[in-house]
């Protein structure tokens, strides 16, 4: 029943107030051809500069009141548009900004700092690695000793 009133409550403020539905699902690809998406982020202006906040609203919505919606999908949009948006305000890569983003942030919510540069250079290619393990430590050294999945052990 919360999970049908939560739906609805961000259907209706994502469609109505903000005059999108771009924020709602899992956000990887879109049947629209200027939907925000996680790889529209890597293009520029494939993200406004609110589209990480609009997500990260709507997502905190739906987990605070119980719909088990995940955690990982809505972690890539966020944090790979908030690199575009960053790379747009500082006339930047956009591509490697949402790149750093995508790995830096899941990095940091999953505890998982050599896995995360791995995995940036198997989606992205090896030629930023050194980017990518700065940006993975940073992420790690920040988030402290928990994270997202709270079965996992940190060895201190």
């Amino acid at each position: 029943m919360v999970d049908s009133y939560c739906r609805r409550f961000n259907h209706f403020v994502s469609t109505y107030s903000i005059g999108t539905r771009d924020y709602l699902g899992l956000d990887v690809v879109s049947d629209s051809a200027d939907a925000v998406t996680i790889a529209s982020a890597f293009s520029p202006g494939g993200a406004s500069y609110w589209s990480w906040w609009w997500k990260l609203l709507f997502t905190a919505i739906s987990l605070g009141t119980g719909f088990k919606g995940g955690e990982v999908t809505p972690l890539f949009f966020i944090s790979a548009t908030l690199g575009n948006a960053f790379a747009t305000l500082t006339n930047s890569p956009v591509d490697l900004f949402a790149a750093l983003g995508f790995i830096a942030v899941f990095a940091g919510a999953t505890n998982t700092l050599l896995a995360c540069t791995i995995m940036g250079v198997e989606l992205f290619g090896s030629d930023n690695i050194l980017y990518f393990a700065v940006a993975c430590f940073t992420a790690y050294y920040l988030s402290g000793h928990s994270g997202i999945y709270h079965s996992q052990l940190i060895a201190v």
